[in-house]
């Protein structure tokens, strides 16, 4: 697992092109000790006839540890703002905080573990 990662004031454009099969995201992360992302604006490109395709604007999947804050990103045409997806025992008294995020033109801007300190925008 990576001990510590920061991902912090980028900007992310993710194209879709027609024909595509499989999913994209902008920021993707498993098996994490230590994570944050921060400030990042996020837009996802997509053509006419590729509205079907599920796409996370950040993707967190697997083993994480206690300390998991994701705040102050702005997403845009994604169809989840933020997707976190634990695999494994969560750890004892978890700090992750998903926070302040702005997910435009999303159906679900946070989908994560009860244990996360969630804000819905």
């Amino acid at each position: 697992m990576a001990e510590r990662v920061v991902i912090h004031d980028n900007r992310i454009s993710v194209p879709l092109v027609v024909g595509a099969t499989r999913g994209r995201h902008g920021i993707y992360f498993g098996n994490v000790n230590s994570l944050s992302i921060r400030a990042n604006r996020l837009t996802l490109v997509r053509p006419s006839g590729a509205q079907d395709m599920q796409i996370d604007g950040v993707r967190i999947f697997g083993r994480v540890g206690r300390s998991i804050i994701i705040r102050e990103n702005h997403l845009q045409g994604f169809n989840t703002g933020v997707h976190f997806e634990l695999r494994g025992a969560a750890p004892k008294t978890p700090m992750w905080l998903i926070n302040d995020n702005l997910a435009e033109n999303s159906s679900l801007v946070v989908s994560a573990p009860n244990g996360a300190n969630k804000d819905k925008q």
